[in-house]
């Protein structure tokens, strides 16, 4: 009987330090996933600036179809009730005025706005959204 609880005890300190491992790593993996998708979509409305810059200079306003901008995206288009959106994995973008597109995060208070005039990228987060405070200080914008 010695042997046997001096397994359980063994058993019992295994599975304990598995469990405050995963509950000290899972949290650190969710938040690079969330700062990998904020990458991607970065990336992606970079991608969607230089496609309708391009678009701009040959027909002198900017498109609203996006999908057919940059046709090798990841994304589908979906007609929305303010338009056509694009809808990425975690991000949508979509116009949001002739001159401004928005990329807004599924997860968080979170997006990016695309200036199409000037070419400038922000990250904007609801107050007190701490999670978007660091996701948006995490972009080097």
């Amino acid at each position: 009987m010695n042997n046997r609880g001096v397994l359980h005890k063994l058993m019992l300190v295994v599975i304990l330090t598995a469990g405050f491992g995963l509950a000290i790593a899972l949290p650190q993996l969710k938040k690079q996933a969330d700062i990998r998708h904020a990458r991607q979509a970065l990336q992606t409305a970079q991608q969607l600036l230089a496609a309708e810059q391009t678009f701009y200079k040959q027909n002198g306003f900017y498109s609203a179809d996006l999908a057919a901008l940059v046709p090798d995206l990841p994304c589908q288009s979906v007609d929305g009730p303010k338009g056509t959106v694009l809808h990425c994995h975690h991000y949508e973008f979509a116009l949001e005025t002739a001159q401004t597109l928005r990329a807004g995060s599924q997860k968080y208070p979170k997006w990016l706005t695309v200036s199409l005039e000037d070419g400038t990228i922000t990250c904007h987060h609801e107050d007190g959204s701490w999670v978007g405070e660091r996701l948006c200080a995490r972009l080097d914008l």
